[in-house]
């Protein structure tokens, strides 16, 4: 799912996705502005009903949930996403219905303002019902 031609009136972005995958288990990651290069480091903290977890990351893309059959909730705030003095920060909340909750911080190192925002699931694709929307949040 592509938000493209993202105005920069808002201050931060909200990306809000309820669903669930067609299959497995795959990440379910953001880009920005069509770039795939390695930019994007995150540090997550995760539980389930039986262990916990941490971990960092870095890539092509910025990992912030965890996409399964179970029904997920995952929520994105990006903040300050068209200023141009400084790299993107975002904050991801991820639930599932299974056992699976998830926080995740993120930099996507890049001084650009967003204007587009991909949210994908990684060797998955979403089942009928599932809603992605994006929110700005005024100044």
């Amino acid at each position: 799912m592509s938000f493209s031609s993202i105005p920069a009136s808002f201050r931060d972005l909200v990306l809000v996705v309820d669903g669930a995958a067609t299959g497995g288990v795959n990440g379910a990651i953001l880009r920005f502005n069509g770039d795939t290069g390695s930019n994007y480091t995150g540090v997550d903290a995760q539980g389930t009903g039986s262990s916990t977890g941490s971990g960092t990351s870095s890539g092509t893309s910025a990992e912030i949930g965890v996409a399964g059959t179970d029904r997920f909730v995952i929520t994105s705030q990006i903040m300050d996403y068209s200023a141009t003095d400084k790299h993107k920060t975002f904050l991801s909340r991820h639930s599932s219905a299974g056992d699976r909750v998830r926080m995740t911080a993120s930099r996507w190192a890049n001084t650009g303002a967003i204007n587009t925002v991909l949210f994908s699931i990684t060797g998955n694709s979403y089942i009928a019902g599932t809603t992605v929307s994006l929110y700005g949040i005024a100044s």
